[in-house]
């Protein structure tokens, strides 16, 4: 949720994604200062799209440090980088013409080590470096432009508009494109001196990542949290295809040590998850500690938060949105309601009625065969919160869940408030004893622990630890 309003779903997701609509009307490529001037144009976009950006000395070198050392071993060492760490949970990472690298901090998390994070930087760079962007077709290039966002669900707020912006400048490639960024990465990071099977690995553990969104998401939500791979896939091909090219350039796995000290050391802290002027999900509880407000799912949903709103997904395809807006004192909710929030659909049993004590009204509505419950409560001055609960059959069970929600809003006292603490990423050294069942147990984040340890670690469901290996874990 945002810091006091709440939802887009997250970046359009494209490793690789270099500004589209670098053909001009001329039909052949535009000039590589022209290139410059886009991507400073669009640069802005796309920091509004991802959160921002994540400051962190500590990982800005570190991140800055691999990307010179690529940029320095490409077939391009003329171009200038600017890094830029973006504010996202999502695992996201790519490229804009004129030089813009970026990654958000969801990727940091999940890459084990420098190499990893190399690997998916060079892939980035070989984009810029071929020009692909500018290689495009102009037709392809204006689908792009006038597509907007596509699976994204579109709703109000600058967020949201950001990111339907930033579309327009991030688009997927071709595959003959997608494997020779993949070619010119592998050797790009050989040359840069580091495990070109790196990139093996990073592919296997965003599918991994991936697999475990849709577990906790359900699989027909998956765009609410969009990645790297959802337009940039990790397919065998592609495993395939990066295992071959170490090979032809004569290295066998293990074959070059992996640097993983100094890059855990400063990603030791980054923060995970939602950033806290967007609020925490703990279990099934939503919490907003600027805001003072608290909520509630039932068992069998699972929450997912956004930089404008919180939706949570649970069996049946029921579906929640839940977001804030301003309602000026003097309007009734249910004014409020049938001038502002029909969206198309018509409104059936619309009242006003109390819940835990504060004015609220409550609706009905079907629409392209869904069936809608809708509720707008006020919760201050000119502060309202709205929960938007859909399914295609709402039988009994649903309407409790749905009561159950609304009836679980309460406020946060100044001490609850100040306890919430947001999570981060530790670095750990396992000691004699240890286990991944013992510490995952130390994760805060206890919804599927021993998974997210696991994947955060690189870890297979058979992997085991070793004494003094640095590992990962969420905690406050």
């Amino acid at each position: 949720m945002l810091a006091v309003s709440l939802l887009a779903a997250g970046g359009c997701a494209s490793s690789g994604g270099v500004a589209a609509g670098l053909l001009g009307g001329r039909g052949g490529l535009i000039s590589e200062a022209e290139e410059s001037e886009l991507g400073a144009k669009e640069h802005p976009r796309i920091i509004a799209a991802f959160g921002g950006v994540y400051v962190s000395p500590q990982v800005q070198q570190a991140v800055e440090d691999i990307a010179g050392r690529l940029a320095r071993a490409s077939e391009r060492p003329d171009i200038t980088y600017q890094v830029t760490i973006l504010n996202s949970p999502s695992v996201n990472a790519f490229a804009l013409p004129g030089g813009y690298l970026y990654a958000t901090r969801g990727l940091l998390a999940l890459s084990g080590d420098a190499d990893e994070l190399a690997a998916v930087l060079a892939h980035e760079i070989g984009h810029v470096v071929a020009r692909h962007a500018a290689k495009r077709q102009s037709q392809a290039i204006r689908a792009v432009l006038l597509g907007g966002v596509g699976g994204v669900l579109r709703q109000p707020g600058e967020s949201s508009q950001a990111l339907r912006d930033s579309d327009s400048v991030i688009a997927s490639f071709s595959r003959g494109q997608e494997l020779e960024a993949d070619r010119i990465g592998v050797e790009m990071a050989v040359r840069a001196g580091y495990d070109p099977y790196a990139a093996v690995t990073f592919l296997n553990s965003m599918a991994r990542e991936a697999e475990e969104r849709v577990q906790g998401l359900g699989k027909d939500n998956e765009a609410l949290r969009p990645n790297l791979q959802s337009t940039h896939p990790t397919t065998p091909e592609r495993i395939a295809r990066v295992r071959t090219l170490s090979r032809d350039l004569g290295f066998v796995p293990a074959q070059r040590a992996r640097q993983s000290k100094g890059y855990l050391a400063a990603i030791d802290g980054l923060l995970y998850g939602d950033d806290p002027q967007e609020g925490f999900i703990r279990g099934r509880e939503f919490l907003h500690a600027k805001a003072r407000f608290a909520f509630s799912v039932p068992k069998g949903f699972s929450l997912q938060n956004s930089p404008d709103a919180v939706f949570a997904v649970g069996a049946q395809d029921a579906a929640l949105r839940f977001d804030s807006i301003a309602v000026e004192s003097g309007l009734s909710l249910e004014q409020y309601m049938r001038s502002a929030w029909g969206g198309g659909a018509a409104m059936t049993n619309l009242r006003s009625t109390e819940i835990n004590g504060r004015p609220a009204a409550v609706a009905e509505a079907r629409f392209a065969g869904w069936e809608y419950r809708l509720a707008t409560i006020r919760f201050g001055p000119g502060q309202a919160f709205r929960f938007l609960f859909a399914a295609q059959k709402i039988d009994a069970a649903l309407e409790a869940d749905f009561s159950a929600m609304l009836g679980s809003l309460r406020a946060l006292s100044e001490a609850e408030a100040a306890r919430l603490l947001p999570l981060r990423i530790r670095v750990i050294t396992v000691k004699a004893g240890d286990s991944v069942q013992k510490l995952a147990g130390r994760m805060s984040e206890q919804s599927r622990a021993e998974e997210k340890f696991r994947l955060l670690n690189g870890l297979s469901q058979t992997g085991r630890l070793r004494p003094g290996q640095s590992v990962k874990i969420i905690a406050e």
